[in-house]
């Protein structure tokens, strides 16, 4: 009984310390939204995020498609010297101030990633002088593949039974393989 009540002394006495606990960015598995075929197509990226994660999601999107991804024929409408546009996160809504203007390939990517955040429904668009508000994944259909699956990814390990996630834009209901 001893012993016991000099352990909880001993745990009690350890969490009592003054140290504040700094906050590390969680390391997660997210999506970043590149082109394949002239569609958005996901690819799955390691990030470590901090605050709402709107820059490091960014930042990953702007680096590109990797060497094997590039094989697979994923590519970028984002140019190479593309700087970090500023996002400010609020209200479920990401303000970003771009420069240069995007194309509507470039802006598709950036919404669909940026959307992939929990606190991220929407995106408003700073051009100049001009605010385009509102968009959103809806906006950009013509850029989005009949069928889009965004789990499992290439490179991904997959165990069975496979469980396939994505959203389709086609008049049939059922899906099924072999």
């Amino acid at each position: 009984m001893r012993r016991a009540i000099v352990a909880v002394a001993v745990i009690l006495a350890v969490g009592c310390g003054e140290e504040k606990e700094q906050a590390v960015p969680d390391s997660s598995k997210s999506r970043v939204y590149l082109l394949r075929d002239g569609k958005v197509w996901p690819a799955l990226r390691d990030i470590p995020l901090a605050g709402d994660g709107a820059d490091e999601i960014a930042t990953e999107l702007i680096r590109g498609p990797s060497d094997d991804e590039l094989e697979l024929g994923f590519r970028t409408a984002l140019s190479a010297d593309y700087k970090l546009p500023e996002i400010a996160v609020a209200d479920g809504v990401a303000r970003v101030q771009l420069d240069p203007e995007l194309s509507p390939e470039g802006l598709a990517q950036l919404v669909f990633t940026l959307t992939e955040l929990e606190a991220v429904r929407s995106v408003d668009v700073e051009e100049g002088a001009a605010l385009l508000t509102g968009f959103d994944r809806t906006d950009f259909e013509e850029l989005t593949p009949a069928i889009l699956v965004e789990a499992p990814l290439s490179f991904e390990d997959v165990t069975s039974p496979l469980r396939v996630t994505g959203t389709a834009n086609t008049l049939r209901r059922t899906f099924s393989t072999s």
